[in-house]
């Protein structure tokens, strides 16, 4: 075989030296283990990168925080129904007939899960609601609930559980029109707690839907007048709210539907002179279909 000229070796011989030395000078590449949860993860450096400059998309980080985003709501609804009225000894009327209801609500809670909101519920009755004891005479009611609050709004992966408490106040009217007329009024305040709980179907980017229930009670005093007298009436009440329905969101905008009751249970009022107020049941129930905001 033949010898390379003296030039061609020194040149061979020179690309040799470079490529072995260059081989070595490559460094390898350095290992970083992060800690994540208390467990080591070993990840190249250009894996790191991929993982430090990633972020994990807004539908999977409103499902892991259980819909932190939406922190406030708004709320208007309405509410076909039944309002049964039930007078106790010794009149002892019973009355039932088609109502109708109206209610807001508007709420804010923070991303640390505090806040607070109102809510307001408004219904009232046919004229024929004593049609069957009298008969000649329209008899009607009404009932007023408005409660503001502070809410305790806890959350979890794909859930929520808001917790409000707040003062109460509520007024409910009884008026009879036939030949002449005559009212009750009721006016009471109090303190009413409320549990909402609520589970996610499903939330991402433009729309969530959930199942929810609500429960509540409240306690109070009040005062009973009428114009048959002018006595002012002191008694007690306790009141409940119950609730369950669906919510549809698209992406600001919020649809509800559901069943809904609202109860008020006045006691027998203390006595004046002779007279006194009868103890009187308030309770409204029926669908409600409800559209609003949240956010």
């Amino acid at each position: 075989m033949r010898a390379f000229p003296s030039p061609c070796r020194f040149v061979v011989l020179t690309l040799g030296a470079v490529c072995a030395a260059g081989c070595h000078a490559i460094p390898s590449v350095p290992m970083v283990r992060p800690e994540v949860g208390g467990q080591t993860l070993a990840l190249t450096e250009s894996s790191a990168k991929r993982v430090a400059g990633a972020e994990a998309p807004a539908s999977k980080r409103a499902a892991d925080d259980g819909g932190v985003g939406s922190r406030g709501r708004f709320a208007l609804r309405i509410a076909p129904g039944t309002a049964d009225v039930d007078i106790g000894p010794p009149t002892n009327f019973q009355g039932d007939t088609d109502a109708l209801a109206g209610g807001l609500e508007f709420e804010m809670v923070s991303g640390g899960g505090f806040g607070g909101g109102i809510q307001l519920d408004y219904w009232s009755s046919d004229t024929d609601l004593f049609r069957r004891q009298l008969p000649t005479r329209q008899t009607s009611a009404t009932g007023l609930r408005v409660m503001p609050h502070a809410t305790l709004g806890p959350r979890w992966n794909r859930g929520r559980l808001p917790i409000r408490i707040g003062p109460e106040i509520l007024a409910q009217n009884i008026e009879s029109v036939g030949s002449g007329s005559a009212s009750v009024d009721w006016v009471g305040v109090g303190v009413h707690l409320q549990l909402e709980p609520e589970f996610d179907f499903f939330r991402n980017d433009g729309a969530a839907m959930s199942i929810y229930g609500r429960v509540g009670g409240g306690v109070g005093a009040a005062v009973v007048n009428t114009t048959l007298n002018s006595n002012d009436y002191s008694t007690t009440y306790t009141s409940y709210v119950v609730e369950a329905g669906l919510r549809l969101q698209l992406e600001a905008f919020l649809l509800a539907a559901g069943y809904m009751a609202r109860g008020v249970l006045y006691d027998q009022s203390d006595s004046i002179g002779l007279s006194f107020a009868e103890a009187t049941d308030f309770v409204f129930a029926g669908a409600f279909f409800e559209m609003g905001l949240r956010w």
